[in-house]
């Protein structure tokens, strides 16, 4: 089975992190220096035993990786989350699939502000003569603007419905299972830049039979978004807050009436924050001049980092999907400061040529591995240990042969990332190094922990 250089790549430079948890090219851009560590925001665990200047074996290695696998799955179980995910249980049982409590003041409010939002631009008809009977075709073509601070009142529940009020942001207040006041509030910040987001339809139909006349209703939407320069939302219950989410679009960035990536830059970022835990994205950039895009954050709960993240890449066009231009990208990620992966590769769309002829070539040998070495070049993906500058492993692609067992004409070859040890011990496949007798105590504990947030939402 051929596989998408994307899978290939996107694999190679990032599944070692993942893979803890069940237990990390067009224009000739210069090669990016060793990926920047992203921002600290503090208080990342540092271990008791540094073994980041020692060089672990295989077998070390998977003793370190469990160890790590065990000690985030202990951070992030789903009893921290039982509160929030008993206040929306108790919210849907009782506020919205409930018969006997009328949400209608809130969804003609939101019918009547998403109508006030649209524009007729033009319409027209169309007609098709059938031999039964005749269609007709009535579009409408509408622009529908969204601006938030138009989506504003207060909404109080009262014993059986909501009773609604002005308000200059979007307010729910209710009552949740303790009888504790809860309040959700939207709020629209700065100064707003429209921003064209995707097209929709809406389609309905009636059939006159004593006119045999099948008619056709089709209203077609351009959607816009009017982007404030800050949006905030929270949830508060008992008045402690329990969620808040920030989100910061620089509108500098943006150089005429109307937001176009194809010469505008975009510079945003966002802090979640849910119960004990913070989820923040420092900072995501794109500019269409220079055609780079970069993006940095972090994980942390408490005052414990988690994890940190940061890629960035170069040859980007976010007006199309093509790698024609895609140069250079690297990756860096931490995990509670006890495993490292830093990986780049120096020419993104030779790297998706280069698998695409391989993938072209899957039934001859020696062209199949050529691509493949030659696709190894461009990528460096690295692993390391406690911040430490001595590298463990890395990671290649590695042919494969497929064997048809009825019929050798119909064998083919294929790629798949592995693991290397710079101990010079061996190498191997993801799946033959995480496999479930050596990890079967971070199996089980992964299961138990998806398990336990199976349980949250199955309440």
């Amino acid at each position: 089975m051929k596989k998408h250089f994307i899978y290939l790549l996107v694999a190679s430079m990032t599944l070692a992190g993942t893979s803890t948890l069940f237990t990390s090219c067009g224009d000739d851009d210069p090669t990016p220096e060793a990926p920047s560590t992203p921002d600290d925001p503090g208080n990342t665990p540092t271990p008791s035993n540094p073994e980041g200047n020692k060089k672990l074996n295989s077998v070390e290695q998977k003793q370190k990786l469990e160890s790590i696998a065990k000690a985030f799955m202990g951070e992030v179980k789903a009893n921290n989350f039982t509160q929030l995910t008993d206040l929306a249980n108790y919210c849907y049982d009782h506020y919205i699939d409930n018969d006997d409590f009328d949400n209608d003041v809130v969804t003609t409010w939101f019918n009547d502000a998403l109508n006030a939002s649209s524009s007729l631009v033009k319409s027209n008809i169309t007609t098709e003569k059938g031999s039964w009977y005749t269609s007709v075709y009535n579009y409408k073509y509408y622009n529908r603007v969204i601006l938030l601070a138009n989506f504003t009142g207060k909404f109080t529940a009262q014993k059986q419905s909501w009773k609604k009020e002005k308000a200059d942001n979007l307010q729910f207040n209710f009552t949740d299972q303790d009888g504790k006041a809860c309040n959700i509030t939207v709020t629209s910040l700065g100064n707003t830049k429209k921003a064209h987001i995707t097209d929709t339809e809406d389609w309905d139909s009636d059939y006159n039979d004593a006119n045999k006349i099948y008619n056709q209703y089709i209203d077609e939407y351009k959607e816009y978004l009017m982007v404030p320069e800050q949006i905030v939302i929270t949830l508060t219950q008992g008045g402690v807050k329990q969620v808040e989410t920030i989100v910061n679009i620089d509108h500098s960035a943006f150089t005429g009436p109307e937001v176009d990536l194809s010469k505008d830059g975009l510079v945003t970022n966002a802090t979640v924050k849910i119960a004990n835990f913070t989820w923040c994205v420092q900072r995501a950039e794109y500019s269409a001049k220079n055609h780079k895009a970069s993006v940095s954050g972090y994980m942390k709960k408490g005052d414990t980092t988690l994890f940190t993240f940061a890629a960035d890449a170069n040859g980007v066009d976010a007006t199309n999907e093509s790698l024609n231009n895609a140069g250079a990208a690297s990756v860096n990620f931490d995990l509670l400061g006890q495993m490292q992966i830093k990986g780049t590769c120096s020419n993104v769309k030779a790297y998706s040529d280069l698998i695409n002829k391989a993938d072209d070539n899957d039934t001859n040998e020696t062209l199949f591995k050529s691509y493949i070495n030659q696709a190894n070049e461009l990528l460096d993906v690295n692993v390391f240990y406690d911040k430490g500058s001595v590298r463990q492993a890395n990671m290649k692609l590695m042919a494969f042969e497929e064997k048809n067992p009825w019929n050798s004409a119909y064998n083919y070859w294929y790629a798949e990332p592995v693991i290397n040890f710079d101990d010079g011990t061996s190498y191997s496949t993801f799946n033959a190094y995480f496999n479930e007798s050596d990890f079967r105590s971070v199996i089980d504990l992964f299961n138990s922990l998806i398990e336990g947030y199976e349980n949250l939402f199955d309440k």
